[in-house]
């Protein structure tokens, strides 16, 4: 084979990459791994919502009931990835800066089930998105990637985001 042809394959083999990494894993990638860090970080900011709200333990464990409540609701994809994700993620944000300012129960509430209705299409919005955009032989490790990146959010909100919470407040975090 020739060099020339050899220069050719790797530059494919390299925008395919960037193509990847650019289309899929940051928007997509960041989306469901913002979704496992919402899922898991009650369990670092229990303690911090108790005692800044006075909220017992069973009020607790509803705010992280309803995240999956809303997040199992919101499971019916009919319009694609593109035209789903941003607009979900922005009831996150929304949810998110809700929970964060919020003094009632209520209102953490309904903060968290924004959060989980806005992030419960990440991980299906982004396996969408590779069935699309990618040949079928790369659907496996663009599928394992995207888990990983989910994986990471778990990770973050547990060492990194306690050590955060020494500098931050739990509202300042979120």
């Amino acid at each position: 084979m020739s060099s020339s042809a050899l220069d050719g394959s790797q530059q494919h083999l390299k925008s395919s990459f960037f193509f990847l990494f650019l289309t899929i894993f940051v928007p997509f990638g960041l989306g469901h791994f913002v979704s496992y860090l919402f899922r898991t970080v009650n369990a670092v900011i229990y303690v911090d919502l108790q005692v800044d709200l006075s909220l017992p333990a069973s009020s607790l464990g509803m705010l992280t009931g309803v995240y999956f409540l809303t997040f199992a609701a919101a499971q019916i994809d009919r319009y694609g990835p593109r035209s789903v994700q941003a607009p979900m993620l922005l009831f996150a944000v929304a949810g998110s800066v809700i929970f964060s300012i919020s003094s009632t129960e209520t209102g953490l509430l309904i903060g968290r089930g924004l959060v989980g209705l806005g992030v419960a299409g990440s991980l299906m919005s982004a396996i969408k998105a590779c069935a699309i955009w990618l040949p079928v032989e790369r659907l496996p490790l663009s599928t394992a990637c995207l888990l990983s990146i989910g994986g990471l959010g778990a990770m973050a909100s547990t060492t990194p985001l306690h050590a955060l919470l020494s500098w931050l407040t739990w509202r300042e975090a979120f």
